[in-house]
């Protein structure tokens, strides 16, 4: 891994709270344990199994849910050959259980994006998320998807009620 010392001015954003880091190819992460959003703790690196890092944006996002939700259906096939999914969202564990609690692998929440720093991870550019590419991967993600519930989360009822005299 280079030095995070150096990375310092090569932050994208002057409002970065930790310092990124960037990794190369064949670079070992150090060995951390991690809480998911059940209460469970996972170690990473994995000693058993190859370990696929995720890090997503907000609990809620639409087209995150919807892929993360086409990998849940294949995740037997995933663990078949040797890998492990965690996804990593920078929001906070309550918010996530609404989202992601139902995911059968690791779902962890980073709302101070200290992991998120610690692997480099920017924050998306307004030029990057208005680029028709992104839009158009979320457009096939949600034609795909039978309904909307797997976009957004379980779903909410609210009840309006009004009094009368």
């Amino acid at each position: 891994m280079s030095d995070p010392a150096s990375l310092a001015s090569a932050a994208p954003h002057k409002d970065q709270r930790h310092v990124m880091a960037r990794f190369n190819i064949g670079d070992v992460v150090r060995r951390r344990e991690l809480m998911n959003i059940h209460g469970r703790q996972l170690k990473i690196p994995d000693t058993e199994r190859l370990v696929h890092l995720q890090f997503r944006r907000y609990a809620g996002c639409p087209a995150c849910n919807v892929h993360l939700r086409s990998i849940a259906r294949r995740h037997d096939e995933v663990l078949a050959v040797g890998i492990r999914e965690v996804v990593v969202f920078h929001s906070k564990r309550e918010t996530m259980l609404q989202f992601q609690g139902e995911l059968p692998f690791a779902a962890i929440a980073d709302p101070d994006q200290k992991l998120y720093a610690e692997f480099g991870v920017g924050k998306m550019s307004l030029l990057s998320a208005l680029d028709p590419r992104s839009w158009r991967a979320v457009y096939r993600a949600l034609r795909r998807s039978p309904n909307l519930r797997g976009a957004i989360g379980k779903a909410k009822i609210i009840w309006v009620c009004r009094q009368t005299s």
